[in-house]
């Protein structure tokens, strides 16, 4: 529930003309073409090797570790919460500058099988306001090494009239609907970047 007891829609979103992938595991895609050398070693260099879950004891397929807010200004650290553990509510806002530009950047990792269709989608509450994006994020396959998206440059409202606190559900799910990590955050904007 968002403040004031509204709720947050984190329906994926139909994007017209998209058709599913067919759902194959990492090891049905390395036994096509069997015997086509110069293709095993094209999906290798895609794919990667079998490799070991990076967090074997996580039965999940896809592990969300951190969001952050990152200025444009590379004055200016990043922001970010961390997303490893089991907590889903953070309620400690991450303070914006008002008209600052930044990327939300989302740290992830992929293990065991092939990610179809990832998707983020994120429903932010802005005063008597909502708004939900989402996006379509790609297929990812399987590796020891963090993956890490970031959103294009957004700019932050601007004025003491949209100073404020603004609460952020968002979501990380795929094709088949999974849920891969749902957490609700809060940015803030103010005067200057920081804490608050």
């Amino acid at each position: 529930m968002a403040e004031g007891g509204e709720d947050f829609d984190l329906s994926p979103e139909n994007v017209p003309g998209y058709k599913k992938p067919t759902m194959r595991t990492l090891e049905e895609i390395q036994k096509l073409d069997a015997e086509d050398e110069s293709l095993q070693r094209y999906k290798e260099s895609l794919l990667g090797g079998k490799s070991e879950p990076k967090f074997p004891e996580d039965p999940r397929n896809v592990i969300v570790t951190k969001v952050a807010i990152v200025p444009e200004d590379s004055d200016i650290p990043e922001l970010s919460i961390d997303l490893s553990g089991p907590d889903t509510k953070f309620t400690e806002p991450l303070v914006i500058k008002d008209g600052a530009d930044y990327r939300v950047v989302i740290t992830f990792y992929v293990q065991r099988e092939i990610c179809p269709g990832l998707k983020y989608i994120q429903n932010t509450k802005a005063k008597l306001m909502s708004h939900k994006e989402t996006t379509m994020l790609g297929s990812y396959g399987p590796k020891q090494e963090p993956y890490t998206w970031k959103t294009d440059v957004v700019e932050a409202p601007k004025g003491v009239l949209l100073h404020g606190k603004y609460p952020i559900k968002s979501r990380f799910t795929d094709d088949d609907g999974s849920d891969y990590r749902t957490w609700e955050w809060v940015v803030q904007i103010k005067k200057n970047w920081g804490h608050c």
